[in-house]
Parts: structure tokens; C-alpha cells; sequence
């Protein structure tokens, strides 16, 4: 378990047709369009989050020129760039365990093919809300938190990964 930190965020919101080909004029790929998706290219990935609403999240030095170049690329068209930056802290888990971690403060099924590296989704972890992205298949996860419970989630973590001690790890383990 460790902090991921310096990754830029960025919310990019829009929708129809003409800012979908100019955001992935700019990004350089398709924006996900399938629920709980991702797409990368690089050292940037897009979240989906709902029809018309995508995180950005891109190494922090280039998280600047990448929100400028959307904002002068979409100007004209019905679309948002906001920088979320310093809202969301990022908590990276893996190894044996972490899904069976993961699966105890949550309902949604994190383990394959229902999820896998490519897919995130917004949820409620032990009570609070994140955004889950596999990004291996060892598997590790990165669990996106408001800042302001980073903290409360890093503790339950831990809690949770001391009881996950000895649990048989992969699908069907029974740690729900």
C-alpha cells in the first residue's frame, strides 16, 4: 500500500459528437464510452465517470499544458476542464490480497471478468466514496479519496489487511 503522489487530475465534461472528436484530437484517443471503462495512452489515462464526465489523470508537470490544451481545443463547444488536482489523494494497494481487502468495504465485485485492469468505478469503500481503477493484473488497485479522508481510508486499510491475513486470495475466497 503507498500514496501516489504528483498525479494530475483533471474533470473533463462534455459530450456530443463534436467535443468527443475534438478531446480526442487533443488527448490523442477516444475517450472511454463504455460504463467503467478506461482508455490510456502514455503516461495519461481517462476514467470514465458517467456519459459525459471523465477524470484526466496524468503525471503532475503535465497536468498544466494538458488543461490548457483542452480549454483553447474546446473553446466553442459545450465542455468543462476543471482541475481536481488537489481534491483527490490516491492510494495505490496490491499484491495476493488486495481485492479480498478491497471486497470487504464494498459490493461491487472486484474480481475477474467482472473487473480487471481497464475498468474503474465509483463507489462507497467502508462508507466512503472513491474511484477504483485495477491497473494490473497483479492485481493492483488505485483508489481515488477525497483528501479530506485519505487518512480515515489509510487507517481502515490497514485494519482490513491485518484481518486479510491468511484468507485464501483470489475469486470466490469467501472474505465478504
Amino acid at each position: 500500500m503507498a500514496e501516489r503522489p504528483f498525479l494530475g487530475k483533471l474533470l473533463l465534461i462534455g459530450g456530443d459528437a463534436p467535443f468527443q472528436s475534438a478531446a480526442s484530437g487533443i488527448l490523442g484517443f477516444d475517450l472511454p464510452v463504455k460504463p467503467n471503462s478506461c482508455a490510456s495512452e502514455g503516461d495519461l489515462t481517462a476514467l470514465w465517470l458517467s456519459p459525459s464526465e471523465w477524470m484526466l489523470v496524468t503525471p503532475e508537470s503535465q497536468e498544466p499544458s494538458l488543461a490548457e490544451s483542452l480549454r483553447r481545443g474546446l473553446a466553442g463547444i459545450h465542455a468543462a476542464v476543471v482541475d481536481v488536482s488537489d481534491r483527490w489523494t490516491v492510494i495505490s494497494i496490491g499484491g495476493s490480497q488486495a481485492t479480498s481487502v478491497l471486497s470487504k468495504g464494498t459490493a461491487v465485485d472486484l474480481t475477474p471478468p467482472a473487473f480487471g485492469v481497464g475498468r474503474c468505478c465509483q463507489t462507497r469503500l467502508f462508507s466512503t466514496a472513491v474511484i477504483i481503477q485495477q491497473v494490473s493484473d497483479a492485481p493492483t488497485f488505485d483508489v481515488f479519496v477525497d483528501g479530506t479522508f485519505a487518512e480515515y481510508l489509510w487507517l481502515w486499510f490497514e485494519t482490513a489487511s491485518d484481518h486479510a491475513k491468511g484468507l485464501p486470495a483470489g475469486p470466490g475466497d469467501g472474505s465478504r
